[in-house]
């Protein structure tokens, strides 16, 4: 049995989303919407990293992230790079990184106990199916004691009901799906909500870890 969804990024999204212009081609200045949702996410108040700046100058596309243990600090990351292997990597001002394959996370880097890698493989295809079904999800993050942790989970995951998801200057019709996974004394419920034709993920809520818990994300147009 699936569990209720939750209420994404609340407010301060509605701030955020309507990422408009273009940046200065200096490096030091970047969209302000951006650097002011980065700056909210970032534990630096330097100047933004080059591959920051770089990607903002570029026009990168956007996602807004909160930790959901701390929802008043989302913040913008740009997507960096896209591997031949076709994980993409999202950065934020300061650096702090997150890596997706086929929408769902599968690393992070500058976080507090980082997900080194997951192999979600089998909940992937299922979620871009819009399928039903048991997945084995292998995630390696970083514990208390900052040693490699590996972790196994066994994931039921099934489609959920029909949403509009808000981005500003258009609404899309979504289909959630929710991935609820069990193992290592550990349970924790991701949720997807997809385009329903492109089965790209326009917003999710996914789990990064014991340290992190679940981040909530969302694609912003500029």
């Amino acid at each position: 049995m699936t569990r209720a969804l939750p209420v994404i990024l609340a407010p301060l999204l509605a701030a955020l989303i309507g990422l408009t212009g273009c940046a200065n081609t200096e490096i030091t200045l970047l969209s302000p919407a951006i650097e002011q949702a980065a700056r909210r996410f970032s534990r630096a108040e330097a100047a933004p990293v080059p591959a920051f700046a770089a990607a903002d100058r570029a026009g990168a596309p956007v996602m807004i992230a909160a930790l959901d243990k701390t929802p008043d600090r989302a913040a913008a990351f740009l997507r960096q790079s896209v591997s031949q292997d076709g994980v993409s990597t999202w950065i934020t001002l300061d650096g702090s990184q997150m890596m997706f394959r086929d929408g769902l996370l599968v690393g992070t880097r500058g976080l507090t106990g980082d997900v080194l890698a997951a192999d979600a493989g089998e909940s992937a295809a299922l979620i871009r199916a819009l399928g039903t079904g048991v997945a084995t999800r292998i995630m390696t993050v970083i514990d208390g004691e900052d040693q490699a942790r590996r972790l196994a989970f066994r994931c039921q995951i099934a489609p959920n009901r029909a949403d509009l998801v808000d981005l500003g200057p258009i609404q899309v019709q979504t289909r959630t799906v929710v991935e609820d996974c069990r193992g290592n004394g550990m349970d924790f419920v991701n949720y997807y909500w997809l385009e329903p034709r492109s089965r790209e993920i326009i917003q999710s809520g996914q789990w990064a870890g014991p340290s992190n818990g679940k981040i909530s994300m969302r694609k912003a147009l500029r």
